[in-house]
Protein backbone atom coordinates (compact mmCIF):
# COMPACT_ATOMS: atom_id res chain seq x y z
CA UNK A 1 0.00 0.00 0.00
CA UNK A 2 2.80 2.41 0.92
CA UNK A 3 4.44 1.73 -2.44
CA UNK A 4 1.20 2.56 -4.26
CA UNK A 5 0.78 5.84 -2.32
CA UNK A 6 4.40 6.78 -3.05
CA UNK A 7 3.91 6.04 -6.77
CA UNK A 8 0.79 8.20 -6.90
CA UNK A 9 2.62 11.09 -5.18
CA UNK A 10 5.55 10.76 -7.61
CA UNK A 11 3.23 10.86 -10.62
CA UNK A 12 1.48 13.95 -9.26
CA UNK A 13 4.86 15.71 -8.81
CA UNK A 14 5.85 14.86 -12.38
CA UNK A 15 2.52 16.12 -13.72
CA UNK A 16 2.87 19.31 -11.63
CA UNK A 17 6.41 19.86 -12.87
CA UNK A 18 5.42 19.67 -16.54
CA UNK A 19 2.23 21.69 -16.08
CA UNK A 20 4.11 24.72 -14.77
CA UNK A 21 5.32 26.99 -17.62
CA UNK A 22 6.80 29.67 -15.30
CA UNK A 23 8.69 29.46 -12.03
CA UNK A 24 11.19 31.51 -10.01
CA UNK A 25 14.63 29.96 -10.05
CA UNK A 26 16.17 32.42 -7.57
CA UNK A 27 15.61 35.71 -5.78
CA UNK A 28 18.42 37.72 -4.17
CA UNK A 29 19.58 41.19 -3.19
CA UNK A 30 22.19 42.97 -5.34
CA UNK A 31 23.88 45.09 -2.65
CA UNK A 32 26.43 46.77 -4.96
CA UNK A 33 23.89 47.72 -7.66
CA UNK A 34 23.24 51.49 -7.47
CA UNK A 35 20.63 51.72 -10.24
CA UNK A 36 17.73 52.32 -7.82
CA UNK A 37 19.55 54.76 -5.56
CA UNK A 38 21.90 56.67 -7.91
CA UNK A 39 21.66 55.86 -11.62
CA UNK A 40 17.92 55.50 -12.37
CA UNK A 41 15.91 56.38 -9.23
CA UNK A 42 12.12 56.73 -9.36
CA UNK A 43 9.71 57.70 -6.61
CA UNK A 44 6.39 56.07 -5.71
CA UNK A 45 3.15 57.95 -5.09
CA UNK A 46 4.27 58.72 -1.52
CA UNK A 47 7.52 60.32 -2.65
CA UNK A 48 9.73 57.43 -1.50
CA UNK A 49 12.46 56.00 -3.75
CA UNK A 50 11.31 52.69 -5.23
CA UNK A 51 13.18 49.43 -5.16
CA UNK A 52 14.02 47.76 -8.49
CA UNK A 53 13.31 44.06 -9.06
CA UNK A 54 15.29 42.98 -12.13
CA UNK A 55 13.42 40.01 -13.62
CA UNK A 56 15.84 37.97 -15.74
CA UNK A 57 14.10 36.26 -18.70
CA UNK A 58 14.60 35.77 -22.43
CA UNK A 59 10.86 35.88 -23.15
CA UNK A 60 8.70 38.93 -23.80
CA UNK A 61 4.99 39.71 -23.66
CA UNK A 62 4.55 39.61 -19.86
CA UNK A 63 2.14 41.62 -17.75
CA UNK A 64 2.86 42.31 -14.08
CA UNK A 65 0.54 42.82 -11.09
CA UNK A 66 1.69 43.83 -7.64
CA UNK A 67 -0.09 43.58 -4.33
CA UNK A 68 -2.14 46.43 -2.85
CA UNK A 69 0.93 48.73 -3.07
CA UNK A 70 1.02 48.25 -6.83
CA UNK A 71 3.94 48.62 -9.29
CA UNK A 72 5.15 52.16 -10.00
CA UNK A 73 6.70 51.45 -13.42
CA UNK A 74 7.87 48.59 -15.68
CA UNK A 75 10.78 49.02 -18.13
CA UNK A 76 11.94 46.44 -20.70
CA UNK A 77 15.71 46.08 -20.81
CA UNK A 78 17.98 43.73 -22.74
CA UNK A 79 17.43 40.23 -21.27
CA UNK A 80 15.35 41.46 -18.33
CA UNK A 81 12.47 43.57 -17.05
CA UNK A 82 12.86 46.25 -14.37
CA UNK A 83 9.95 46.46 -11.91
CA UNK A 84 9.89 49.62 -9.80
CA UNK A 85 7.98 48.64 -6.61
CA UNK A 86 7.32 50.57 -3.38
CA UNK A 87 9.17 49.45 -0.28
CA UNK A 88 7.22 46.95 1.79
CA UNK A 89 5.76 45.17 -1.29
CA UNK A 90 4.99 41.54 -0.51
CA UNK A 91 4.07 39.63 -3.66
CA UNK A 92 3.95 39.59 -7.46
CA UNK A 93 1.70 38.04 -10.11
CA UNK A 94 3.17 37.34 -13.59
CA UNK A 95 0.92 36.71 -16.61
CA UNK A 96 1.65 35.64 -20.18
CA UNK A 97 -0.69 34.71 -23.06
CA UNK A 98 1.20 31.51 -23.90
CA UNK A 99 3.01 30.66 -20.68
CA UNK A 100 0.07 31.17 -18.35
CA UNK A 101 0.07 32.76 -14.89
CA UNK A 102 2.45 32.63 -11.93
CA UNK A 103 0.12 33.96 -9.22
CA UNK A 104 0.95 35.60 -5.89
CA UNK A 105 4.66 34.88 -5.80
CA UNK A 106 5.82 36.05 -2.34
CA UNK A 107 9.15 37.80 -2.08
CA UNK A 108 11.48 35.81 0.19
CA UNK A 109 13.05 39.04 1.46
CA UNK A 110 11.66 42.30 2.76
CA UNK A 111 11.62 44.94 0.01
CA UNK A 112 13.59 48.04 1.10
CA UNK A 113 13.71 51.54 -0.29
CA UNK A 114 16.21 52.25 -3.13
CA UNK A 115 17.42 48.63 -3.14
CA UNK A 116 17.97 46.32 -6.12
CA UNK A 117 16.89 42.68 -6.30
CA UNK A 118 17.31 39.98 -8.94
CA UNK A 119 14.52 37.52 -9.77
CA UNK A 120 15.48 34.78 -12.22
CA UNK A 121 12.39 33.58 -14.05
CA UNK A 122 12.35 30.12 -15.64
CA UNK A 123 9.73 29.57 -18.35
CA UNK A 124 8.82 27.26 -21.17
CA UNK A 125 9.46 28.26 -24.80
CA UNK A 126 6.88 30.13 -26.84
CA UNK A 127 6.72 28.79 -30.37
CA UNK A 128 4.98 30.39 -33.31
CA UNK A 129 3.76 28.55 -36.36
CA UNK A 130 5.25 30.07 -39.53
CA UNK A 131 3.10 29.98 -42.64
CA UNK A 132 5.13 30.41 -45.81
CA UNK A 133 4.23 33.61 -47.69
CA UNK A 134 5.50 35.23 -50.86
CA UNK A 135 7.72 38.33 -50.61
CA UNK A 136 6.52 41.68 -51.94
CA UNK A 137 8.46 44.04 -54.21
CA UNK A 138 8.85 47.40 -52.46
CA UNK A 139 10.00 50.31 -54.65
CA UNK A 140 11.18 53.44 -52.85
CA UNK A 141 11.26 56.62 -54.92
CA UNK A 142 12.65 59.97 -53.77
CA UNK A 143 12.14 63.49 -54.99
CA UNK A 144 14.81 64.47 -55.87
CA UNK A 145 16.34 61.20 -57.09
CA UNK A 146 19.48 59.72 -55.64
CA UNK A 147 18.63 59.62 -51.95
CA UNK A 148 20.13 56.85 -49.80
CA UNK A 149 17.55 54.19 -48.88
CA UNK A 150 17.73 52.41 -45.51
CA UNK A 151 15.39 49.49 -44.81
CA UNK A 152 15.38 48.10 -41.26
CA UNK A 153 18.46 50.28 -40.59
CA UNK A 154 20.44 48.72 -43.45
CA UNK A 155 21.62 50.81 -46.41
CA UNK A 156 20.18 49.23 -49.56
CA UNK A 157 20.95 51.68 -52.38
CA UNK A 158 19.95 54.94 -54.04
CA UNK A 159 16.44 55.89 -55.03
CA UNK A 160 14.64 54.78 -57.05
CA UNK A 161 15.38 51.38 -55.48
CA UNK A 162 13.41 48.09 -55.45
CA UNK A 163 13.80 45.14 -53.08
CA UNK A 164 11.85 42.11 -51.86
CA UNK A 165 10.36 42.18 -48.36
CA UNK A 166 8.44 39.57 -46.41
CA UNK A 167 5.10 40.60 -44.90
CA UNK A 168 5.43 42.44 -41.64
CA UNK A 169 6.35 45.83 -40.29
CA UNK A 170 9.55 47.34 -41.68
CA UNK A 171 11.30 50.60 -40.92
CA UNK A 172 12.62 52.91 -43.60
CA UNK A 173 14.85 55.97 -43.70
CA UNK A 174 15.57 58.19 -46.71
CA UNK A 175 18.57 60.53 -46.62
CA UNK A 176 20.14 62.94 -49.05
CA UNK A 177 22.78 65.60 -48.51
CA UNK A 178 21.27 69.07 -47.98
CA UNK A 179 17.78 67.64 -47.49
CA UNK A 180 15.92 66.74 -44.31
CA UNK A 181 15.86 62.99 -43.69
CA UNK A 182 12.53 61.19 -43.62
CA UNK A 183 11.87 58.02 -41.60
CA UNK A 184 8.90 55.83 -40.73
CA UNK A 185 7.40 52.36 -40.79
CA UNK A 186 5.61 50.50 -43.54
CA UNK A 187 3.39 47.43 -43.15
CA UNK A 188 3.77 44.79 -45.84
CA UNK A 189 0.63 42.63 -45.73
CA UNK A 190 1.37 40.14 -48.49
CA UNK A 191 -1.94 41.11 -50.09
CA UNK A 192 -0.49 43.92 -52.24
CA UNK A 193 -1.76 44.00 -55.82
CA UNK A 194 0.57 42.15 -58.18
CA UNK A 195 2.91 41.66 -55.23
CA UNK A 196 4.17 45.24 -55.49
CA UNK A 197 4.21 48.30 -53.25
CA UNK A 198 5.38 51.84 -54.03
CA UNK A 199 6.75 54.20 -51.39
CA UNK A 200 7.17 57.73 -52.82
CA UNK A 201 9.12 60.13 -50.59
CA UNK A 202 9.41 63.87 -51.19
CA UNK A 203 12.35 65.30 -49.29
CA UNK A 204 12.19 68.80 -47.91
CA UNK A 205 15.23 70.97 -48.69
CA UNK A 206 17.56 71.83 -45.85
CA UNK A 207 18.94 74.73 -47.87
CA UNK A 208 17.98 78.06 -49.36
CA UNK A 209 19.27 80.63 -51.86
CA UNK A 210 21.16 83.82 -51.05
CA UNK A 211 21.59 86.99 -53.13
CA UNK A 212 24.16 89.62 -52.12
CA UNK A 213 24.55 93.13 -53.56
CA UNK A 214 26.86 95.98 -52.54
CA UNK A 215 26.53 99.76 -52.61
CA UNK A 216 27.75 102.21 -53.79
CA UNK A 217 29.51 99.81 -56.17
CA UNK A 218 29.21 96.16 -57.14
CA UNK A 219 32.25 93.99 -57.82
CA UNK A 220 33.09 93.22 -54.18
CA UNK A 221 34.68 89.85 -53.39
CA UNK A 222 32.39 87.58 -51.35
CA UNK A 223 33.71 85.38 -48.53
CA UNK A 224 31.29 82.94 -46.86
CA UNK A 225 32.05 81.28 -43.54
CA UNK A 226 35.71 82.38 -43.87
CA UNK A 227 36.06 80.63 -47.25
CA UNK A 228 36.64 82.44 -50.55
CA UNK A 229 33.75 81.87 -52.96
CA UNK A 230 35.70 83.10 -56.01
CA UNK A 231 32.73 85.31 -56.91
CA UNK A 232 31.94 89.01 -56.71
CA UNK A 233 28.76 91.02 -56.28
CA UNK A 234 26.10 90.86 -57.56
CA UNK A 235 26.46 87.45 -55.92
CA UNK A 236 24.06 84.51 -55.94
CA UNK A 237 24.33 80.98 -54.58
CA UNK A 238 21.37 78.69 -55.16
CA UNK A 239 22.20 75.97 -52.63
CA UNK A 240 23.31 77.14 -49.18
CA UNK A 241 22.78 74.98 -46.09
CA UNK A 242 20.02 76.30 -43.86
CA UNK A 243 21.22 78.14 -40.79
CA UNK A 244 23.31 81.18 -39.94
CA UNK A 245 26.27 82.07 -42.14
CA UNK A 246 28.95 84.75 -41.92
CA UNK A 247 29.19 86.84 -45.10
CA UNK A 248 32.17 89.16 -45.67
CA UNK A 249 32.55 91.49 -48.66
CA UNK A 250 35.80 93.16 -49.69
CA UNK A 251 36.50 95.72 -52.39
CA UNK A 252 39.51 97.91 -53.11
CA UNK A 253 39.19 101.41 -51.68
CA UNK A 254 36.38 100.34 -49.30
CA UNK A 255 36.31 99.06 -45.74
CA UNK A 256 35.59 95.28 -45.53
CA UNK A 257 32.23 94.48 -43.95
CA UNK A 258 30.85 91.30 -42.35
CA UNK A 259 27.27 90.35 -41.57
CA UNK A 260 25.42 87.27 -40.32
CA UNK A 261 22.77 85.94 -42.67
CA UNK A 262 20.13 83.36 -41.72
CA UNK A 263 19.14 81.01 -44.54
CA UNK A 264 15.77 79.26 -44.26
CA UNK A 265 14.60 76.04 -45.91
CA UNK A 266 13.53 76.62 -49.51
CA UNK A 267 13.60 80.42 -49.23
CA UNK A 268 15.52 83.16 -51.05
CA UNK A 269 17.39 85.49 -48.73
CA UNK A 270 18.54 88.77 -50.30
CA UNK A 271 20.78 91.38 -48.67
CA UNK A 272 22.28 94.65 -49.87
CA UNK A 273 25.46 95.66 -48.02
CA UNK A 274 26.52 99.31 -47.96
CA UNK A 275 30.30 99.78 -48.03
CA UNK A 276 32.21 102.72 -46.54
CA UNK A 277 34.99 104.29 -48.59
CA UNK A 278 38.54 104.28 -47.25
CA UNK A 279 40.06 106.12 -50.26
CA UNK A 280 40.79 109.54 -51.68
CA UNK A 281 40.95 110.98 -55.21
CA UNK A 282 44.55 111.86 -56.07
CA UNK A 283 46.10 113.78 -58.99
CA UNK A 284 49.88 113.80 -59.49
CA UNK A 285 51.75 116.17 -61.84
CA UNK A 286 55.45 115.55 -62.57
CA UNK A 287 57.56 118.04 -64.57
CA UNK A 288 59.48 117.12 -67.68
CA UNK A 289 57.64 113.84 -68.16
CA UNK A 290 59.27 112.31 -65.10
CA UNK A 291 58.29 108.80 -64.04
CA UNK A 292 55.81 108.79 -61.13
CA UNK A 293 56.16 106.28 -58.29
CA UNK A 294 53.55 105.78 -55.53
CA UNK A 295 54.82 103.89 -52.48
CA UNK A 296 57.71 102.68 -54.63
CA UNK A 297 55.57 101.39 -57.48
CA UNK A 298 55.70 102.94 -60.96
CA UNK A 299 52.27 104.16 -62.05
CA UNK A 300 52.70 106.68 -64.92
CA UNK A 301 54.93 109.29 -66.55
CA UNK A 302 54.21 112.99 -66.25
CA UNK A 303 50.61 112.67 -64.99
CA UNK A 304 48.54 110.30 -62.83
CA UNK A 305 44.96 110.43 -61.63
CA UNK A 306 43.06 107.81 -59.61
CA UNK A 307 41.90 106.55 -56.21
CA UNK A 308 44.28 105.63 -53.42
CA UNK A 309 43.70 104.21 -49.93
CA UNK A 310 43.69 106.93 -47.28
CA UNK A 311 46.77 107.25 -45.09
CA UNK A 312 50.40 108.28 -45.42
CA UNK A 313 51.50 107.82 -49.04
CA UNK A 314 54.92 108.41 -50.61
CA UNK A 315 54.98 110.13 -54.01
CA UNK A 316 58.21 110.35 -56.05
CA UNK A 317 59.22 111.60 -59.50
CA UNK A 318 62.36 110.30 -61.21
CA UNK A 319 64.16 111.02 -64.46
CA UNK A 320 67.69 110.39 -65.63
CA UNK A 321 69.85 113.53 -65.29
CA UNK A 322 67.52 115.07 -62.69
CA UNK A 323 67.34 115.13 -58.95
CA UNK A 324 64.27 113.08 -57.82
CA UNK A 325 61.48 114.80 -55.95
CA UNK A 326 59.84 112.88 -53.08
CA UNK A 327 56.86 113.86 -50.95
CA UNK A 328 55.08 112.07 -48.08
CA UNK A 329 51.43 113.06 -47.74
CA UNK A 330 48.80 112.04 -45.23
CA UNK A 331 45.71 111.66 -47.41
CA UNK A 332 42.30 111.72 -45.70
CA UNK A 333 39.25 109.63 -46.65
CA UNK A 334 37.21 111.45 -49.29
CA UNK A 335 39.90 114.05 -49.95
CA UNK A 336 40.67 115.32 -53.46
CA UNK A 337 44.43 115.83 -53.33
CA UNK A 338 46.76 117.26 -55.99
CA UNK A 339 50.47 116.48 -55.75
CA UNK A 340 52.99 118.52 -57.80
CA UNK A 341 56.42 116.97 -58.16
CA UNK A 342 59.23 119.18 -59.43
CA UNK A 343 62.44 117.55 -60.55
CA UNK A 344 65.61 119.67 -60.86
CA UNK A 345 68.32 118.96 -63.41
CA UNK A 346 71.77 117.87 -62.33
CA UNK A 347 74.14 120.47 -63.91
CA UNK A 348 77.71 121.55 -64.29
CA UNK A 349 79.68 124.37 -66.06
CA UNK A 350 82.31 124.58 -68.80
CA UNK A 351 84.95 127.24 -69.47
CA UNK A 352 85.77 127.41 -73.18
CA UNK A 353 88.99 129.23 -74.16
CA UNK A 354 90.58 129.40 -77.63
CA UNK A 355 93.54 130.92 -79.33
CA UNK A 356 92.86 133.11 -81.11
CA UNK A 357 89.89 134.50 -79.18
CA UNK A 358 86.47 135.39 -80.54
CA UNK A 359 85.94 131.93 -82.00
CA UNK A 360 82.32 130.94 -82.33
CA UNK A 361 81.11 128.23 -79.90
CA UNK A 362 78.41 125.69 -80.80
CA UNK A 363 77.06 123.04 -78.39
CA UNK A 364 75.15 120.24 -80.09
CA UNK A 365 74.81 122.58 -83.08
CA UNK A 366 73.36 125.41 -81.02
CA UNK A 367 75.36 128.70 -80.98
CA UNK A 368 76.39 129.77 -77.49
CA UNK A 369 78.64 132.82 -78.16
CA UNK A 370 82.33 133.42 -78.67
CA UNK A 371 85.42 132.51 -76.74
CA UNK A 372 86.34 132.97 -74.04
CA UNK A 373 82.99 131.89 -72.58
CA UNK A 374 81.61 130.10 -69.52
CA UNK A 375 78.74 127.77 -70.30
CA UNK A 376 76.61 127.64 -67.15
CA UNK A 377 74.08 125.08 -65.90
CA UNK A 378 74.54 122.51 -68.58
CA UNK A 379 72.90 119.23 -67.67
CA UNK A 380 75.42 116.55 -66.93
CA UNK A 381 76.31 114.33 -69.86
CA UNK A 382 78.20 114.39 -73.15
CA UNK A 383 77.92 117.15 -75.75
CA UNK A 384 79.33 117.85 -79.22
CA UNK A 385 81.44 121.03 -78.93
CA UNK A 386 82.40 122.90 -82.09
CA UNK A 387 84.81 125.87 -82.35
CA UNK A 388 84.90 127.99 -85.53
CA UNK A 389 86.83 131.10 -86.55
CA UNK A 390 87.27 132.52 -89.97
CA UNK A 391 90.69 131.77 -91.42
CA UNK A 392 91.32 128.91 -88.99
CA UNK A 393 90.64 125.23 -89.00
CA UNK A 394 87.46 124.39 -87.13
CA UNK A 395 87.41 121.81 -84.32
CA UNK A 396 84.70 119.41 -83.19
CA UNK A 397 85.18 117.30 -80.10
CA UNK A 398 83.35 115.73 -77.13
CA UNK A 399 82.53 117.83 -74.08
CA UNK A 400 81.66 115.99 -70.85
CA UNK A 401 79.80 117.90 -68.13
CA UNK A 402 80.06 116.59 -64.57
CA UNK A 403 77.71 117.43 -61.74
CA UNK A 404 78.60 120.62 -59.85
CA UNK A 405 81.94 120.93 -61.66
CA UNK A 406 83.42 123.38 -64.16
CA UNK A 407 85.13 121.73 -67.09
CA UNK A 408 87.96 123.75 -68.60
CA UNK A 409 88.57 123.45 -72.29
CA UNK A 410 91.36 125.28 -74.16
CA UNK A 411 91.99 125.10 -77.90
CA UNK A 412 94.64 126.62 -80.15
CA UNK A 413 93.47 126.84 -83.73
CA UNK A 414 95.68 126.69 -86.78
CA UNK A 415 95.32 128.94 -89.75
CA UNK A 416 93.89 127.44 -92.82
CA UNK A 417 95.91 127.59 -96.10
CA UNK A 418 93.45 129.97 -97.63
CA UNK A 419 93.98 132.36 -94.78
CA UNK A 420 97.80 132.30 -95.35
CA UNK A 421 97.40 133.18 -99.05
CA UNK A 422 95.60 136.33 -98.06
Amino acid sequence: MNKIILLIISLLCILDTYSQNMSVASFKTLPTDLDARVNYPKKDQNGDVCAIIKVVTTETGFSWDGDQLGITKVEKKTGEYWLYVPFGAKKLTIKHDQLGVLRDYRYPESIQKASVYELVLVSGKVTTAVIPVDPVWLTVRSLPDGADIYIDDMLKGSAPYSLKLLPGKHSYRVEKERYHSTAGNIDITGQEKDGKRDLPIELKPAFGTILINTLPEQGATVIMDNTETGKTTPFSMKIVNSGTHKITVKKEFFQPKSIELTVKDGEITEKTITLSSNAADVTVNAQNGAEIFIDGKYVASGFYQGKLPAGVITFEAKKEGYYPDKQNRDIAVGESATINLSIQPRVGNADIVSTPIDAKVFVNGEPKGTTPITLKNLMIGNYALKIEKEGFFGSTLDLTISENKTTEWTRRSKKSPSAGAN
